[in-house]
């Protein structure tokens, strides 16, 4: 995990990785059906649109 991409500049936490998933279990998202949330600190998005290099997620020889 030490060499993985972090768009945001670290790891999240335990705290931020939880919070996304007590929404969805609350009664303000009761509307909600279907959804996939990305809690990857912008990891995704930066592979998507080319600011992540792919090449570094692959191991070195």
């Amino acid at each position: 995990m030490d060499n993985f991409p972090k768009p945001i500049g670290r790891n999240s936490t335990p705290d931020e990785q939880a919070w996304p998933l007590a929404f969805l279990n609350s009664a303000a998202a009761s509307y909600i059906s279907g959804e996939n949330v990305f809690t990857d600190g912008g990891c995704s998005g930066g592979l998507m649109t080319g600011a992540i290099d792919p090449s570094a997620l692959m191991p070195s020889s």
